[in-house]
């Protein structure tokens, strides 16, 4: 599998390391900045540079992981999907359902598998999951993720980056929210309404933000922040007792309460960079010819984001 990196950010460096335990071959880099692309190929002995979609998807590439600014997101996976490249593209998957809607389409239209680089593809997940009917009905789901952005400082000093340019599809709901949103909705569905309420700065880029999530006999909070640090875990609440996740994007331990007062703690056997599962989930995909049933979560939680959004007045350009 010859895969070509889209974009040069931290998280790709992640994403190199997580492929060293797969039949994977990263033999290129796209970087609108030439000598950047030249620069960061050289750098991990890639022998391509490309400077634009088209004529990566055009190439002999077999697929692609994008790790570009959201709103990039759709428009370059488009581009290789319609031309048969499989992609791998890091969350969000774009900027809204209606994009979603697109992305997808064009997968079907060039017999290409989509994913949504999901960090909820890994064993604390499949662990949560199972865990969830041991505390009885579920009441109550408080998800968060709350951590002060390495980039915000520069914010402060009068230096936007893409991390804080809301043009680019970019908001804490977007970059940091969708964790809490699509663990939730992948667990619980889609909610029946939605009350949000954000914090946005002075360039009206969203810094955090609550939102209560309803549903038939549940409530659910997702909390997220890139101005702030949160050092409170997640919980989901039973009738019979409740878990307590350390961190919903890596899901490392998981206390169980039970209203007895017993307690038992359960830490799921896993790889320290959890990419490596949404990468082995990726190409056996590939191997199945299917995208199911991660395309319908993906849906899920654009449309959940949707309406988080609307409520909130989240706002920001697509460019499908």
């Amino acid at each position: 599998m010859r895969i070509a990196i889209i974009g040069t950010g931290k998280i790709t460096e992640r994403f190199i390391d997580a492929a060293k335990g797969h039949d994977i071959q990263i033999e290129a880099v796209m970087s609108r900045d030439p000598e950047r692309g030249r620069k960061y190929a050289d750098s991990h002995g890639f022998c391509r540079v490309f400077t634009d979609i088209e004529s990566l998807a055009g190439s002999d590439i077999d697929a692609g992981y994008i790790a570009s600014p959201n709103s990039c997101h759709a428009p370059q996976s488009i581009a290789l999907l319609e031309r048969g490249k499989h992609v791998l593209c890091e969350k969000p998957l774009t900027a809204s359902f209606e994009d979603a809607e697109a992305m997808f389409a064009a997968a079907d239209r060039g017999q290409a598998v989509l994913l949504e680089a999901l960090r909820s593809i890994d064993p604390g997940f499949d662990l949560l999951r199972e865990l969830i009917p041991t505390v009885g009905k579920v009441r109550r789901v408080q998800f968060a993720m709350n951590q002060y952005s390495s980039r915000y400082d520069n914010f402060k000093r009068g230096i936007i980056e893409n991390a804080f340019d809301p043009t680019l599809a970019n908001a804490a709901l977007m970059d940091i929210g969708v964790y809490c949103v699509g663990s939730l909705v992948r667990l619980f569905g889609v909610p029946e309404s939605v009350s949000a309420e954000s914090v946005f700065m002075s360039n009206n880029m969203e810094g955090m933000g609550t939102a209560i999530l309803r549903y038939p006999d549940m409530l659910a909070e997702v909390q997220y922040s890139k101005i702030t640090q949160g050092y409170v875990p997640s919980q989901i609440q039973g009738e019979d007792g409740s878990l307590i996740i350390d961190a919903i994007e890596d899901i490392r331990r998981i206390e169980r309460v039970m209203r007895d007062g017993s307690r038992e703690v359960f830490v799921p056997e896993k790889k320290a960079n959890n990419m490596f599962y949404e990468v082995g989930a990726f190409l056996d995909l590939i191997a199945k010819g299917t995208d199911e049933p991660y395309r319908t979560g993906s849906l899920d939680e654009m449309r959940t984001m949707d309406m988080i959004r609307c409520s909130a007045g989240v706002e920001f350009i697509s460019h499908v």
